[in-house]
């Protein structure tokens, strides 16, 4: 009898790839639990958690376990985030598609990441620079990062509790650390991020003129930054 495959987007194969294998991995905010019914039926997770604060995608979450037969390695879960899902012992939690601020108030309120081993998967459609600041107070050091084209550009990043708290720059926030690697979507999100930042500094400036309260160190900050994302590209 032939196992049903399931498709995933480019977004979420790569977050399954930052995945690796687990014993149990946790998806947050699953929808139609693609991802951790993809990695139940590849065998690169023995069992699975997702869950929803809605009940509409719980529903469809249940339909396709049953679709893909994992109804027994799959729990779900009706819940605000992480709560409850300490019970289960996740070692990979995932938090993708939410904005960056939403993530990093999730993660903040489930200390049970705090223990050896466990990972975090991330994927912030928004706000990536304050998730990542959120990681770092926090004592997570991110060690992967990856950009993938999925329609347009996203980041996914992982992360693991080691107690200590990392400096970033202002620049390593908005893009990561990626002075390491040669890849050329880093290097094209990293030139939008730029454009945007120029946007923003141009009107900050044309601000400025029009009002001599407007703060200059702000100015200094956003002007450095901009040249600390210009010296990364030379490394992509």
């Amino acid at each position: 009898m032939s196992v049903r495959k399931v498709k995933l987007s480019k977004r979420l194969l790569c977050a399954a790839d930052l995945i690796g294998h687990a014993e149990l991995v946790a998806d947050v905010g699953t929808d139609h639990a693609y991802l951790p019914i993809y990695m139940l039926t590849e065998e690169k997770a023995e069992r699975a958690v997702a869950t929803d604060i809605n009940t509409g995608p719980l529903e469809r979450a249940e339909a396709n376990a049953k679709l893909y037969n994992v109804s027994e390695r799959l729990t779900l879960l009706h819940t605000d985030g992480l709560y409850g899902v300490e019970r289960y012992l996740p070692d990979v939690v995932v938090i993708a598609g939410m904005g960056g601020e939403l993530s990093a108030s999730i993660i903040e309120k489930a200390d049970f990441l705090k223990a050896r081993h466990r990972r975090i998967v991330c994927q912030p459609m928004t706000h990536s620079e304050l998730l990542r600041a959120a990681l770092c107070r926090l004592g997570f050091a991110i060690y992967d990062e990856r950009t993938v084209r999925d329609g347009k550009l996203y980041q996914l990043f992982a992360a693991e509790y080691t107690g200590k708290n990392e400096s970033y720059s202002d620049a390593e926030l908005l893009v990561g650390r990626v002075s390491d690697k040669k890849d050329p979507l880093t290097a094209e999100y990293i030139e939008t991020v730029i454009r945007r930042l120029k946007k923003e500094y141009n009107g900050a400036l044309c601000s400025k003129s029009k009002s001599k309260n407007k703060n200059t160190a702000d100015l200094k900050r956003l002007y450095n930054t901009v040249e600390e994302l210009c010296s990364m590209i030379e490394y992509q």
